[in-house]
């Protein structure tokens, strides 16, 4: 057997276990391999009457959690068992998994030779790289071309799970599943001198593997382009992400590179809360009613592109319409016109561009206007949990960003200012925030800066980061007051 299943018994938190048995049985001498974690009960070994040796784990009578807002990552906490074949055959391959140079080795064999293109494809290549300066350039234009000549599609029979359809016939079909669309890029990249590797990679949002356990814990293929001493990653089963963008599909994790003579573990590029920004611009025209105009342009970036994007390419205009209404925190609005733009430059980022009509968006009573600085912000959830004993996990898809807001409000004539002007610095080793408010001619201007750092903290930290959001939704519900001016 090539593959041996894992067994992970408590992979939900609120599941309660009633009996879980995991049992190998091999014969006298057959050797394997495993690895208990996560406080798993020990393995009981014992022999039975043909002489098989039999290794059993079993767990009963284990209690659900209590739901959890920040719980680790299963792989982190649930008791667990991998378990992977020393040696092994399949289809007259031979191979076996003791590291993991072993198991890149073993898949580059299998797949060895199969990445010939046709001549014609071959000339187109020269032909699409001939001007090209640089190796980057190269990749970068190989890249476009093959996304937009190919698409996904999942084939796995028998070894094909395993092993590639062949770079020719996908140069001619036109499709293929993802390690087919990595070596007919592979096979594009080299036809241009480029060196590059496929690599096997554990894709999902922050999906994980065990680096200390050499073993088949992959799902996905990517390819993996050496230029200039550096590395660039190419997702080839989409045909819109950008070159060497890796996002919360495979981006910040282990990926196996396919060699020669055995590859090695290494870290695709995660994304810093510097990187994953929302920057937005608010103009608001408040009428005396307090209902307002806003138009509203924000640029996402990194991570916090992927929803737009995705919608960008694959909704209707009337289905990204409700969406985006669904996404924006005001109460009563009707969206006029709305607009969304891809980045040109080399990180991706969409702009998303509203116009809207709000009712109430200040708060209208007697001669009175209230005024909410943190406008569309959204505010944090607070955990129901207010300590804890074990370490919890902000994820990096939600907690790992900078937002810069700006809002200009233009306060009808005839209003005056009644309260102060707030303004608030918080910083934590959580992240921090900063508002503050300026009014000028007629013009009320709020900016808000919230940088937040994602990442697994100790136990004693989550007093903290309770207070750090409590702080926050403080600021956040900050008022400013104007009144009408009756002199």
């Amino acid at each position: 057997m090539m593959f041996y299943p894992r067994w992970m018994p408590v992979s939900n938190s609120r599941t309660a276990v009633e009996h879980s048995v995991y049992t190998i049985k091999v014969p006298s001498g057959f050797k394997f391999r495993y690895k208990e974690y996560n406080g798993v009960p020990p393995v009981v070994k014992s022999t039975d009457a043909a002489g098989a040796e039999i290794h059993l784990w079993k767990m009963d009578d284990k209690p659900a959690s209590k739901p959890d807002s920040y719980a680790l990552h299963p792989f982190d906490f649930s008791p667990m068992v991998l378990a992977s074949p020393s040696d092994f055959e399949i289809q007259d391959y031979k191979g076996n998994f003791n590291s993991w140079e072993d198991l890149s080795k073993f898949y580059y064999t299998l797949n060895a030779g199969r990445d010939v293109l046709p001549p014609a494809t071959n000339a187109e290549i020269k032909a699409l790289v001939k001007d090209a300066k640089t190796d980057r350039e190269k990749v970068l234009l190989i890249y476009k071309w093959m996304q937009a000549r190919s698409r996904y599609v999942s084939i796995q029979l028998g070894i094909g799970g395993w092993q590639t359809i062949d770079a020719t016939t996908v140069a001619n079909k036109g499709y293929g599943d993802c390690k087919a669309l990595t070596n007919f890029t592979l096979a594009a990249l080299r036809q241009a001198g480029i060196t590059c590797y496929g690599a096997l990679i554990k894709a999902g949002d922050e999906a994980k593997i065990k680096p200390d356990f050499p073993s088949s814990q992959f799902n996905h293929v990517i390819a993996c382009a050496i230029v200039a001493k550096d590395t660039m990653w190419l997702e080839c089963t989409s045909q819109t992400t950008q070159a060497n963008f890796m996002g919360t599909f495979t981006g910040g994790r282990y990926a196996l590179l396919v060699m020669p003579e055995g590859g090695k573990l290494v870290a695709t590029p995660g994304y810093k809360p510097s990187q994953n920004m929302r920057k937005r611009n608010s103009q608001v025209k408040l009428e005396t009613t307090g209902d307002g105009q806003i138009e509203v342009q924000t640029l996402y970036t990194g991570v916090r592109q992927e929803s737009r994007n995705s919608i960008l390419y694959n909704s209707t205009k009337e289905a990204q319409k409700k969406w985006l209404i669904s996404h924006v925190n005001l109460p009563s609005l009707e969206l006029q016109r709305f607009e969304l733009t891809e980045g040109k430059g080399t990180d991706p980022s969409v702009t998303e561009k509203l116009s809207m009509n709000v009712r109430s968006c200040a708060t209208k009573t007697g001669t009175r206007l209230f005024v909410k600085p943190g406008l569309l912000s959204v505010p944090f959830e607070m955990p129901a949990a207010t300590e804890r004993t074990t370490d919890f996990y902000l994820s990096l898809s939600d907690y790992d960003f900078t937002d810069l807001d700006s809002v200009s409000y233009t306060i009808p004539q005839g209003y005056k200012l009644e309260t102060t002007l707030p303004s608030f610095q918080i910083n934590s080793v959580f992240g921090v925030y900063e508002s503050k408010t300026i009014f000028k001619d007629n013009q009320l201007l709020c900016s808000r800066k919230v940088i937040l750092n994602g990442g697994r903290y100790p136990s004693k930290d989550y007093t903290a980061w309770i207070d750090f959001l409590k702080k926050i939704r403080k600021a956040d519900r900050a008022q400013i007051v104007f009144v009408e001016n009756k002199e």
